[in-house]
């Protein structure tokens, strides 16, 4: 397991940076951006170095041994395919469509909603790839032979839904959304998980690694969930898949999906995932300025 931290900073940091001959070796003053892996003496360095100045901003991302993520039970979908992005007019019916969409009261105690009507002008997507529905939702574009695929796999807890293009106002033949309405239960919190107060009076939430769950809780009546928690922007859940739906996905060379391993709650994945995590904040904490997003 790795955890890096990509830093975005002020000016005066890159003062420092230039004055500093460890750093400044990695560093040029081209460069708007920079890859810490939080293992490396060098992050512990750069933090020394820039406190006390502006600060930077961190945006983490994680990377598992292959034998870590066989290890999970489930996985959280990130988009790792092509983005069909929308016209102006489909932006309009799109957001409108959600912004319709009644809010569902969940048992994490928030309300979610997410949309089970898309309109794309223009889709054009391989049959073995799995594309991402524009660039502000959480949703995925299935072409036929994947669902297909799912369905002479046996998998279960799916369902397909039309995409419309506003140009004729039918719906796509060769494509369509995926959607359930099958939700996880619970998410347990922790050292990388925020949670605050939204813009309607409840909460949202962020996660800076991976989602973890008391896997006793979980039904296992399904092979796609929606998260109960708006992980998302707009009030939005994500996607979690069972390790079947990647045995599939992988062994029918599909693509357009990253799986991010969803942690079982007193793990020893999980315990090592905690450990890291905590360290890294409490080192990012000491430093002024420097908050992780």
């Amino acid at each position: 397991m790795k955890i890096f931290l990509r830093a975005f900073w002020w000016p005066d940091v890159h003062e420092r940076i230039n004055n500093d001959s460890m750093l400044n070796s990695k560093i040029t003053n081209d460069d708007k951006y920079y890859d810490f892996d939080t293992d490396d003496d060098l992050f512990s360095h750069f933090l020394d170095v820039i406190n006390g100045s502006r600060g930077c901003r961190f945006s983490p991302h994680m990377k598992f041994t292959n034998a870590e993520i066989l290890q999970s039970k489930y996985y959280q979908l990130d988009c790792r395919g092509k983005i069909i992005l929308e016209s102006n007019k489909d932006y309009e019916f799109n957001a409108k469509e959600l912004e319709l969409k009644s809010f569902i009261s969940t048992d994490a105690d928030v309300k979610i909603r997410f949309p089970d009507k898309l309109y794309l002008s223009k889709i054009d997507l391989n049959e073995n790839v799995i594309g991402c529905a524009t660039n502000w939702l959480r949703e995925f574009i299935l072409p036929i032979n994947v669902s297909d695929v799912f369905r002479k796999y046996k998998l279960i807890g799916f369902e397909t839904r039309n995409i419309f293009n506003l140009r004729n106002k039918e719906a796509h033949e060769k494509y369509h959304q995926l959607y359930t309405d099958k939700l996880m239960p619970k998410a347990e919190l922790d050292i990388a998980s925020i949670k605050y107060i939204n813009d309607i009076g409840g909460y949202s939430f962020r996660e800076l690694g991976c989602l973890t769950y008391d896997m006793s809780k979980i039904n296992n009546t399904s092979d796609f969930y929606r998260t109960a928690e708006n992980w998302s922007s707009n009030y939005c859940p994500i996607w979690i898949v069972s390790s079947s739906t990647k045995k599939c996905y992988d062994e029918n060379k599909l693509k357009g999906w990253n799986f991010r391993p969803v942690l079982d709650k007193g793990s020893e994945l999980y315990e090592n995932y905690s450990d890291k995590w905590s360290t890294i904040i409490n080192k990012v904490n000491h430093c002024y300025g420097c908050k992780i997003y």
